[in-house]
């Protein structure tokens, strides 16, 4: 299960492997999958038959059917549950983040993140009234006759709410956690949850296909849809987008943090660290492109950013691009380098569209088709 998921999220392609066929009892404790204690398989086994026998047991898929439903108590307990169960996340997941036009095809309007200034939820936003119903006093919007039918799809959307509020159950949950000393202690453990956490938001809320797209022809100098170059505008000024760049930022604080640490006392990075910090920085390269301007004006204003938020809001693409190489090539030593190629040559490539108005300072006009 996390050789797939370290395949999709990196490819961005579908898990193979469902958290429904995981018929097992799942996971054993702690100090028992570490082995701790340096058990022979042995006495591992007979060391799992005791704990069957003495501890309440779940089966894996049972406990992320908990996990999706949005009143239960998330039935987590140490670091490596935490872990295990975002991984099997991974698989209702892809169900809406492959398809960014699914809820728009289909209800006629986007899936957008809260705002900055709520909290982490998520919601289905409903068009603005256009006219009053002059009978009940309440506002409406008037349907085009003529126009594109579209549907309410109402368990489509409790099935993104679900998605999107077991993200957050277990974020909290995880939170509450880390108050304990003995659930720090695996870092490992830890780095990869927050790792997958991060990109699993990402996921939802950032079109990567699209951006991954445009990003390797803008790198080569290759032309790009105009289509997709629009669509990429209109999500950047999204709140989707702003709630993705958080992420992406988020997860070059944690690699780049946990980097700084002393070696014999830093997490061990897998291959999530190269998954979540790709799709990081693409995002971090489209919004520091086109991106709009969230200063509130006043140059003297003190801002309490990492370097990475810093370069992004200054709109240094060049800067913010070599943090990400830099980080990559840290990673190296377990076959990175390639990534932190890309990065530096991304660092030095515009997007689409806006080179060429940028000699008329402009913006991009909207393009059909």
């Amino acid at each position: 299960m996390r050789a797939d998921v370290y395949t999709s999220v990196l490819l961005n392609s579908r898990p193979l492997l469902s958290y429904e066929e995981i018929y097992l009892t799942l996971p054993q404790s702690e100090k028992l999958y570490h082995n701790d204690g340096g058990l022979s398989p042995r006495e591992q086994l007979l060391t799992s038959r005791i704990e069957v026998e003495r501890c309440p047991q779940m089966v894996f898929s049972d406990l992320l059917r908990v996990m999706l439903e949005r009143n239960e108590i998330a039935p987590l307990d140490d670091a490596v549950a935490y872990e295990l169960c975002l991984f099997a996340m991974q698989s209702p997941l892809w169900r809406f983040s492959h398809d960014v036009e699914l809820f728009p095809r289909l209800t006629g309007v986007e899936w957008e993140a809260a705002s900055p200034l709520d909290d982490r939820r998520t919601s289905f936003s409903l068009p603005e009234p256009t006219s009053t119903d002059l009978l009940s006093g309440r506002p409406y919007t008037a349907p085009d006759i003529l126009g594109r039918v579209h549907r309410g799809m109402r368990d489509m959307r409790d099935d993104r709410d679900r998605m999107e509020r077991a993200l957050e159950r277990w974020h909290d949950s995880f939170l509450a956690a880390r108050q304990s000393s003995a659930f720090t202690r695996h870092r490992d453990s830890l780095m990869s949850s927050l790792l997958l956490f991060n990109t699993s938001h990402l996921q939802l809320h950032a079109p990567l296909a699209q951006l991954h797209n445009v990003a390797y022809r803008a790198g080569e100098t290759r032309p790009v849809s105009s289509r997709a170059v629009q669509q990429i505008y209109d999500w950047s000024i999204t709140r989707n987008a702003t709630y993705a760049t958080e992420r992406a930022v988020a997860i070059c604080d944690l690699i780049s943090q946990e980097l700084d640490r002393p070696e014999n006392n830093r997490a061990c990075f897998n291959f999530l660290a190269f998954g979540s910090l790709h799709h990081a920085t693409v995002v971090l390269w489209t919004m520091s492109e086109i991106g709009s301007d969230s200063d509130d004006g006043n140059p003297e204003r003190p801002r309490k950013f990492s370097r990475f938020k810093s370069k992004l809001e200054d709109k240094d693409t060049h800067a913010l691009l070599q943090e990400c190489s830099a980080l990559f090539n840290n990673l190296s030593s377990l076959g990175g380098a390639s990534f932190g190629t890309a990065a530096e040559q991304l660092s030095a490539s515009r997007f689409p569209k806006r080179l060429e108005n940028e000699r008329h300072g402009v913006r991009p006009p909207r393009v059909d088709g």
